[in-house]
């Protein structure tokens, strides 16, 4: 074990272990502070921070980079954690110092509680947390034992590329292929089996009629139990697997279009990362053979890294505070996905992170964000320059006509970036939720974009009337028949007509139906109006005829709702909002979807009640 390894797990474990708590005045043991227990387990790790004159925030500095720590905090993000590896020591030299642990997570000697009795009384004076930027003044890495328990992977250079992608089996019968749809890529999500059972012919086979069938069959090897994923009954699919071709060799087969939604990690308390993340499994083993987990592991960091470069993701990124690289129990932590344990069950056998995949990810490609012609074309994603103050050109002339499009002012269309552009763009991150910077980078750009399509869609109904014929229109309840079929054609599956769903947006016959009323499903799928039964009643749900998507309204609550049936809510002021969704289920509680307008005096940023919502 690395001395890095071993004061981190020491840390760990007196975290864990209640007889160790909190005290300044007994703060070396078996209680501490939080430069005590910092400077106490690496010291016994064999690093003589101690002796060099370790013993409080203030002086930790000087002594840890006399015993080996180099200072690293220009290679880490302090806002959350993107870049850090396990053993970091984090330190604020007047006031605190922890430890990062790894996984967006750290460990410290927090605060007495004000018990003065010995031990951890209530089980928070030391222990593990999400990480957070106390601020930090740096971060102190030791850097020689790092690199030799956390090496490159052996593979560095580019396994794949554009005109060398991986191996391709659609699997067209599937009902996430034929009922999902796509999506804006945003980041690469990490999943394995669970299963004792590493060849990929378990999950992938190719179509009954595919023309390569017989080639791919040769390739992958085939399923003579027909308990693969390419069936109609499975509501599961992911974009692509990796695991033991025929022969035995460990690769990646892409199973659905890089930007088709995935149905993979599920739905968490704050939405869900199918809508953006691609996703792959890997086949697990039985988890005891190294060389295996060493061989699928680099394949899935040179996959991510082909997707990194194919999309223009930064494998140190993320969007609304999600990073763009993560696994399935990543998911689940940022409330974006379902309660599973991979891939940190396996990882953990290993010492592998996914802190290590994004760092390895990172030097396969040259450590850049790195953005291919065919991202650039992709009308599916575009992916938009960085714009700041100063640019110029057709771009900030898009920049500016999306932002007045989209209700915020932002000038003259002069294509130059002025203070203008500037403060319309600042207002509209901080009303979106974004970090507030100024930037018009591809986060931005994404929320942007589908904002304007919002207003978009809200102005063509608002002109054809809704959808008359129907009688349907954005927020709405609706059922499908059975026997409808898609705008493409292909014929909804009876489980989905079985479900209640909300319209996304209505373009005169074209109705986009999106999340499923029990929050468990997503299809973004185009269908006609006339296969739709609205089952929304606005006269029992009280909201108010003439609000719709995009309006800035008076909001006079002081209550806002994590979702539109949450039954519980948190204090918020009111004053000035905008409308970012209605929810016209009949047994919403909360319809209104609300978003506070810069300089209106409130901070709402929640569902509300109708009755607390005027319009302007």
């Amino acid at each position: 074990m690395t001395k890095v390894e071993q004061y981190t797990s020491n840390a760990i474990s007196i975290a864990d272990d209640n007889s160790h708590g909190y005290s300044q005045a007994n703060r070396w043991g078996p209680d501490y502070d939080c430069s005590s227990l910092v400077c106490k387990v690496v010291d016994d790790a064999g690093i003589p921070v101690r002796k060099y004159g370790a013993s409080y925030t203030g002086n930790m500095k000087e002594a840890f980079i006399k015993c080996g720590f180099h200072d690293v905090t220009a290679s880490c993000n302090l806002a959350n954690g993107a870049g850090m590896h396990r053993g970091d020591i984090l330190l604020n030299i007047k006031n605190h110092a922890a430890i990062y642990i790894g996984n967006g997570r750290l460990v410290h000697a927090r605060s007495s509680e004000g018990n003065t009795i010995q031990g951890d009384q209530s089980g928070n004076e030391i222990r593990t947390q999400s990480y957070y930027n106390y601020p930090w003044d740096c971060i102190l890495r030791y850097i020689d034992q790092q690199e030799a328990s956390s090496p490159a992977p052996s593979v560095v250079k580019m396994k794949y590329s554009e005109s060398n992608p991986p191996l391709v089996c659609m699997m067209r019968q599937s009902t996430c292929y034929n009922s999902t749809a796509k999506m804006n890529v945003r980041g690469v999500l990490w999943h394995s089996t669970g299963a004792n059972n590493p060849w990929i012919k378990r999950y992938v086979q190719p179509d009954d009629t595919a023309a390569d069938r017989d080639k791919l069959l040769n390739l992958i090897g085939k399923n003579l139990y027909r308990n693969d994923w390419n069936h109609i009954a499975m509501s599961a699919g992911l974009n692509a697997w990796i695991g033991k071709l025929e022969d035995g060799t460990v690769t990646t087969v892409q199973t659905m279009p890089w930007n088709y939604i995935p149905w993979g990690c599920g739905s968490g308390s704050k939405g869900s990362c199918n809508h953006g993340w691609i996703q792959f499994e890997i086949c697990e083993d039985g988890l005891g053979d190294q060389s295996y987990f060493n061989a699928v592991y680099q394949e899935a960091c040179q996959l991510t890294a082909y997707l990194c470069k194919l999309y223009g993701i930064d494998p140190y990124g993320s969007f609304n505070g999600i990073p763009t690289i993560l696994c399935h129990q990543d998911s689940y932590q940022y409330g974006m996905g379902t309660n599973h344990s991979d891939v940190y069950h396996w990882f953990n056998r290993y010492g592998k992170t996914m802190d290590d995949v994004r760092n390895d990810v990172a030097s396969i490609i040259g450590g850049k964000q790195l953005v291919s012609s065919s991202a650039k074309q992709n009308n599916t994603n575009p992916i938009h320059p960085v714009l700041r103050v100063g640019s110029k050109g057709d771009a900030v002339a898009e920049l500016q006509t999306k932002l007045n499009a989209a209700g915020y002012n932002a000038g003259d269309v002069d294509g130059e970036f002025g203070t203008k552009t500037l403060r319309a763009l600042r207002i509209f991150q901080e009303q979106c939720g974004l970090e507030v910077d100024g930037i018009a980078g591809n986060n931005t750009w994404a929320v942007l974009d589908k904002v304007v399509d919002d207003t978009k869609a809200k102005e063509t109904s608002k002109q054809s009337g809704g959808n008359k014929a129907a009688g349907i229109s954005v927020g709405d309840v609706v059922k499908i028949q059975r026997g409808a079929e898609y705008l493409t054609g292909r014929q909804v599956p009876d489980w989905i007509t079985n479900l209640e769903w909300i319209v996304q947006s209505v373009t005169g016959d074209r109705i986009v139906i999106n999340k499923s009323v029990n929050g468990r499903y997503a299809i973004n799928s185009p269908i006609h109006a006339k296969y739709l039964i609205c089952k929304s009643d606005d006269t029992t749900k009280g909201v108010q005829a003439g609000i719709a998507i995009g309006d800035i309204v008076d909001f006079s609550g002081s209550v806002h709702y994590l979702g539109a049936m949450t039954p519980a809510g948190k204090p918020c002021r009111g004053g000035k909002a905008r409308v970012m969704n209605i929810y016209k289920a009949p047994a919403a509680k909360h319809p209104y979807l609300l978003v506070a307008v810069s300089g209106g005096g409130s901070n709402v940023h929640g569902w509300v009640d109708a009755s607390d919502v005027k319009k302007v």
